[in-house]
Formats: C-alpha cells, sequence, structure tokens
C-alpha cells in the first residue's frame, strides 16, 4: 500500500468526524508523511486502524519523524561542540600549569639569579607548611634560614607566622634546608634536589621531582594516581619523601 492508497482509506474512514477536524487531522498525517519521506503503512500500520483512535477521542503518537531526528542529531552535536570546548580550556589550564619556560634543573639558570629586584625574602626559624592551590611552583633548597620567592601571578604569596598560601601564582621558591610539609590542590610542582625530608599531600597536581643524581626514598599512597616508571626510589636513602595523593601524576623531572 502506497501513501496515496493510505490516505484515501484513512480519509474515508474518518468521515463521522467533523469536517474541520477531519482536515486538521489529514494535515497532520500529510505533513508526517512529506517530513518521513517513508511509506506511512509501514510506519504507521493500518490506516482504518489509526482512524478508529482518532474517532475512539485519542491522540495517537507518532513515531519519530526523520525532521526530529535531525534536530536530535543536531542537539547532540552541539553538546558534543561544548563538551569538547570545555576539554580544550581544561587542556589549556593543565597546559599553562605545567609548560616550562626553562630548565628547572639547571640551578645556574639567570631566572635563579638573587640579584634579580623581583625575589623577596623573610626569614624562617621553622618547619613550614605550605598550601598551592591553583598555581605552578618550583622548590629549590638553601643552606640557610632565609625563605626566598619569585613569582607571577594576580597578587603576592600569603606569607603568615609559618604558613604560606601561594594561590594564582606562577612561582620560584628557596625553601631552609629543614623538612617542611606542603598541600596542593590542581596545581604542578617540581621539586629541584630535596636537602630535608617533605611531607606532601596533593590533590590534581603533577608533581616531578629532578634529584640531579641523588637518591631518595619515595613513601607513595593514594588512589587514581599515574606514577612514571623513571622515578626511583631507594631505601637506604636519607633523605624520605612521603607523598599522600589523588588524581594525580608524579615522575622524574627530566
Amino acid at each position: 500500500m502506497n501513501n496515496e492508497q493510505f490516505l484515501k482509506k484513512f480519509t474515508k474512514a474518518l468521515s463521522p468526524i467533523a469536517s474541520d477536524e477531519r482536515e486538521n487531522i489529514i494535515n497532520e498525517i500529510t505533513s508526517y508523511a512529506t517530513d518521513t519521506k517513508g511509506n506511512l503503512f509501514e510506519r504507521l500500520g493500518d490506516p482504518q486502524a489509526l482512524a478508529q483512535q482518532y474517532l475512539d477521542g485519542e491522540t495517537p503518537t507518532l513515531p519519530l519523524s526523520t525532521k526530529a531526528l535531525k534536530i536530535g542529531k543536531r542537539i547532540m552535536v552541539m553538546i558534543g561542540l561544548s563538551l569538547a570546548f570545555i576539554a580544550l580550556l581544561v587542556w589549556l589550564v593543565f597546559w599553562w600549569l605545567t609548560k616550562d619556560d626553562f630548565n628547572y634543573a639547571n640551578i645556574n639558570a639567570d631566572e635563579l639569579r638573587l640579584d634579580n629586584v623581583n625575589w623577596q625574602s623573610a626569614t624562617v626559624d621553622s618547619n613550614l607548611n605550605i598550601d598551592i592551590i591553583r598555581s605552578k611552583a618550583v622548590f629549590y633548597w638553601s643552606e640557610d634560614n632565609e625563605l626566598r620567592w619569585n613569582c607571577k601571578g594576580e597578587s603576592n604569596i600569603g606569607l603568615v607566622g609559618n604558613s604560606i598560601t601561594i594561590e594564582n601564582q606562577s612561582c620560584l621558591i628557596f625553601l631552609p634546608k629543614q623538612q617542611h610539609t606542603i598541600h596542593t590542590e590542581r596545581a604542578a610542582m617540581v621539586l629541584v634536589e630535596p636537602k630535608a625530608n617533605v611531607d606532601l599531600t596533593i590533590k590534581q597536581t603533577t608533581l616531578r621531582f629532578a634529584d640531579r643524581g641523588q637518591s631518595y626514598y619515595y613513601d607513595i599512597q593514594g588512589s587514581r594516581l599515574s606514577l612514571g616508571d623513571d622515578l626511583k626510589t631507594d631505601q637506604n636513602a636519607e633523605i624520605g619523601i612521603q607523598i599522600n595523593a589523588l588524581e594525580s601524576t608524579i615522575s622524574a623531572y627530566r
């Protein structure tokens, strides 16, 4: 049965319905036929049975049209593009946090010269608690009790007593040669040849170690980690690195 035959039988079966209502129903089915470009009998079944539903006061649910399917596909494409755009933004932020401006392991780099006017300092008499949030930080160790930093970002680092907060910054930092505690969230960090024990709690962070030939004992705990094969631990090393990590990447800096 072709569409013309279907509509002829369907129209005849609707004859008990008032002409205005019948015309609206027929126009609906005709538009549906035009939109789907398919065989109405195959899609809607027997025309008399369909007409009977209208006679009984029901409003049949027509199968999705090609137009509706196309709209659905367009919506899915738009959602996919939106998700891709968000993923790109996340990647750009990650790239900004992890990109290297120079070789951090080179302690003779011009960026580390302490006669640079951008360096700031403070005397520290105890172990430091350091919070790093949405920032990039590279840590070095000095032989004295002086804390030195050189940061670029929206504001200066917050130093209160023995606590430091680094947020939305890109910093180079020299720490006193003593044990420190570091907490991070959504950060990128490089530790260059630590000269004392370090206790780290990191979340959604990229952490790299530049050992410069030194041996360390790494005690790494946590979940959803990516641990590089190039990070070598030495059970007999004098300096220990304690790490509690979540959704983070830990590797050697090369």
